[in-house]
């Protein structure tokens, strides 16, 4: 069960400061947009195209900008849902783009699967990991963001500085 900001029902007119009940039912992505999510509304109707901040776990979760929620726009128009079971539910630290730091835990992963698009160059290819954070928000973060905190998987060591992938790799035929 999710909450909606009914400002984003209504056009951004009227509803500020009140929720409505819904269900998260899937996600799009159109390249260049932000993801724009489906509910089905406790009265029946599917509502679509709202953006990450629209959505919280919690009636007195706090606003925060679409740029906190989600920091990056998608990289393609064709995206696969997955869950990685190892990290569903597991806490998480996010880093969002000002530096603030986040609790939450993991979600599911949206994974850009594109042909023509950036999703096919290593260095623009992010996986974006959703998570529901401790003040009740949908976080989207790509995973260089993220520190995974299972105390029986991950110990407590300062993150390096890793180098991101800069090679195609292929085994040739």
């Amino acid at each position: 069960m999710v909450y909606i900001r009914n400002e984003f029902l209504f056009g951004q007119k009227k509803g500020f400061g009140e929720f409505t009940v819904g269900h998260l039912v899937s996600v799009r992505s159109l390249q260049n947009q932000c993801f724009q999510f489906s509910v089905l509304l406790g009265n029946g109707a599917l509502f679509t195209g709202l953006p990450a901040h629209a959505i919280a776990f919690k009636q007195e979760a706090p606003k925060r900008p679409l740029n906190e929620s989600q920091m990056w726009d998608s990289i393609s128009s064709s995206i696969d849902i997955i869950q990685l079971e190892l990290l569903l539910y597991m806490p998480a630290t996010i880093k969002l783009f000002s530096g603030e730091l986040v609790k939450g835990e993991y979600l599911f992963t949206i994974d850009a699967v594109g042909t023509n698009d950036l999703s096919r160059h290593p260095i623009h290819w992010k996986q974006m990991h959703c998570f529901k954070t401790e003040e009740g928000n949908l976080l989207i973060s790509p995973q260089y963001r993220v520190q995974f905190q299972d105390e029986a998987l991950c110990k407590d060591f300062p993150l390096e500085s890793y180098d991101f992938n800069e090679v195609i790799w292929t085994v040739g035929s």
